[in-house]
């Protein structure tokens, strides 16, 4: 019971995560190349060793598949934030567009994840959805995919290590 709650609580502090570094990634504050995803995988591993070490969730093994659980899903999520986050500028500027040239009213009501692949992505990947949204993000520098690559398994590696190097010496009683 005690591994289901764990994982019950990791996977909204992993979301957080990526929460809070895709806020980081939206602002005007500069992100770095490696050092961001060093930092989101230290914060949730960090905050994972500590919910754990909460839970008295001592086992290497489970912390271990905890926190690849926790890392795989903050990566997810980041990469589905940008996504909806790149559809809804590219509906706002369509939309502005659409105003200025006054060619439909600016409310025109349309799904935004909807216009995003159908008129952008789909047409320029092939693809939809995230997947196209990495294509499009990628598309003529094939190294910037393998660096996003690079940054998903640093945040993974980075959370688990820390998840399980952090264990906890004294076991709470319970």
């Amino acid at each position: 019971m005690r591994n289901l709650l764990a994982i019950a609580f990791a996977l909204p502090v992993a979301i957080v995560a990526a929460g809070a570094v895709w806020g980081w990634g939206r602002s005007p504050i500069p992100t770095f190349v490696l050092f961001t995803p060093l930092l989101h995988g230290m914060t949730l591993g960090i905050a994972l060793s500590w919910m754990l070490n909460a839970l008295g969730v001592q086992c290497v093994v489970r912390r271990s598949v905890i926190g690849l659980l926790a890392g795989i899903v903050s990566v997810i999520a980041l990469a589905f934030a940008q996504y909806v986050s790149a559809a809804h500028d590219y509906h706002h500027q369509t939309q502005r567009a659409i105003t200025v040239l006054a060619l439909a009213p600016a409310d025109a009501p349309r799904g935004i994840l909807d216009d995003y692949d159908r008129h952008l992505l789909e047409p320029a990947t092939g693809h939809a959805g995230v997947v196209g949204h990495l294509y499009l993000e990628n598309r003529g520098a094939k190294a910037r995919g393998w660096l996003r690559g690079v940054e998903a398994l640093l945040v993974i590696g980075t959370a688990t290590a820390l998840c399980v190097a952090t264990r906890a010496t004294h076991v709470p009683p319970g």
